[in-house]
């Protein structure tokens, strides 16, 4: 059921376990899901496949959130993407 309208959630950590699961629960509520991954490129693209086929926004970023740059740039692509994050979850290493 698609409830939110032209809101935009960060999930670190979206392409595996609960990051993934965080990510699929905010799509399924019809928010905009940015999926950032690490190294998981190809689970980052299942998962956007996934929201894609609600009928929701969603780009995957990589970036390794240990890296100052990285991280910026990862909230930058985002904003430039979607004009804003709504909400960001913190699941990256979960």
């Amino acid at each position: 059921m698609k409830t939110m309208v032209d809101r935009t959630v960060l999930v670190t950590g979206a392409a595996k376990r609960l990051g993934r699961e965080i990510a699929l629960h905010f799509a399924n509520q019809g928010w905009n899901v940015i999926i950032h991954y690490g190294q998981s490129a190809q689970e980052a693209e299942a998962v956007l496949d996934e929201i894609r086929a609600l009928g929701v926004k969603a780009i995957a970023v990589q970036a390794n959130l240990a890296n100052q740059k990285e991280a910026e740039s990862l909230i930058s692509k985002s904003i430039d993407h979607f004009s804003r994050i709504d909400c960001l979850i913190n699941s990256a290493a979960i």
